[in-house]
């Protein structure tokens, strides 16, 4: 199962934010929203199906969200058969505008495809407003977001990077690209982890890119040093520093961290816990995440494996705390699948500290997390948006603040 989502980030704790809302994708076109908090909030009407709504399958068609306007509002998009589709917020009637066409490129008739191509929405400018970025068969592509007086405009693709891409050798099942910020600049850089070596390049926060070079100092993390995808996983996250991200990986052995130093620069990957590894974990099986559980705005491990909930809290320092099991819901002996049964990490709250939500066959399910990375029971949220009616096939659900 590949996973196409937008620039990593971490928001930090201190800000006070909405409630995070419930939206769905579904295969016929209409989009559903629920709201955590609907005696504050109204919930935002959905979006219906309409004879222009094109059918949806996952295997073909991206979905995801994304600020187009440069209004602080989330929109919806998708990457259809033919064009991309924009729904933008109406924030002053708390609802969506229906789909728009936007811009007939990155579609499956123009020869992308989920099995080998990534597709992003990023604010690469740093103008507010999310950018097309994709990793195609002869390069990297951007398309500009730039708004004309009728309404949001995207450019017709250019090819910013001739790397990171399938005539290069790289491939989903092999090699992994993200968009992040690495240098601490406030705009995404590109990080891809290789055949052989992890390989950056530098966003000049023009549309541009710096040409890639390979991280000075680290070995770790490739195909060629052993890490598989369907075995490993890979992420970025703000470990160390809040203004730049570290790399984390969970290999066979336990959590490596390589922690970076700035300039483009990493200190050598350690292994810093002997857990949450191939030897008990399982891509196919258990989830595993950094998020932030305890509201210090840095990244702590949280794993949904064999019994329940696992934390790893962060000691700041590119360590972690042994891990605990702080809820025997959410996890494989209880039912959950990774296939099947999405679930998310947000603040449902407000305090800052991430709560667990998740889909199960029959309903949705939510555990409060009481600011110290403790998660009391699963409750009931609500039947919608469960397995019934929602094929994970053909559906996609996010749990994310839409402001």
């Amino acid at each position: 199962m590949f996973v196409h989502s937008s620039v990593i980030t971490t928001v930090p704790a201190t800000k006070t934010l909405g409630r995070p809302y419930i939206i769905g994708f579904k295969t016929d076109g209409s989009v559903s929203v629920w709201s955590f908090s609907s005696d504050e909030f109204p919930p935002l009407a959905a979006i219906p199906n309409t004879p222009a709504s094109p059918a949806y399958t996952n295997d073909k068609h991206v979905r995801l969200l994304a600020d187009t306007t440069g209004n602080g509002f989330y929109d919806l998009v998708a990457f259809t058969d033919t064009n991309v589709r924009v729904a933008t917020r109406n924030s002053n009637e708390n609802r969506f505008n229906t789909f728009v066409d936007m811009l007939g490129d990155f579609t499956y008739d123009t020869g992308w495809r989920v099995d080998k191509h990534i597709r992003y929405m990023a604010d690469v400018r740093k103008t507010g407003r999310a950018d097309i970025i994709g990793f195609g068969d002869a390069g990297v592509f951007l398309s500009k977001n730039d708004p004309t007086p009728g309404g949001t405009r995207f450019t017709t693709p250019s090819i910013v990077l001739d790397d990171f891409c399938y005539a290069k050798g790289w491939r989903l099942d092999k090699h992994l690209r993200f968009l992040a910020d690495f240098y601490g600049q406030g705009f995404p850089d590109i990080i891809g982890f290789g055949e052989t070596s992890v390989v950056i390049a530098k966003n000049n926060g023009d549309g541009t890119f710096e040409d890639p070079h390979n991280v000075p100092g680290l070995n770790q993390f490739t195909f060629s040093s052993g890490w598989r995808v369907d075995k490993h996983v890979r992420t970025l996250a703000n470990v160390t520093s809040k203004e730049r991200v570290d790399i984390v990986g969970f290999g066979d052995k336990g959590v490596y961290v390589a922690i970076n130093k700035g300039h483009g620069t990493v200190e050598p990957a350690k292994l810093v816990l002997e857990d949450f590894g191939y030897k008990e974990w399982r891509v196919e099986k258990h989830l595993r995440i950094v998020v932030d559980v305890n509201g210090d705005g840095l990244g702590d491990i949280v794993g949904f494996g064999q019994d329940g909930v696992y934390v790893s809290k962060n000691r700041g320092n590119g360590t972690f705390e042994e891990s605990k099991l702080v809820s025997r819901d959410f996890g494989y002996k209880q039912g959950w699948r990774v296939k099947e049964h999405p679930r998310f990490m947000a603040d449902v709250t407000g305090n800052g500290c991430a709560d667990i939500i998740g889909f199960k066959d029959k309903a949705a399910y939510v555990a409060f997390n009481d600011g110290e990375g403790n998660f009391g029971h699963a409750q009931f949220l609500t039947d919608k948006f469960s397995r019934e009616g929602w094929h994970p096939s053909t559906s996609v659900r996010y749990v994310a603040r839409l402001d």
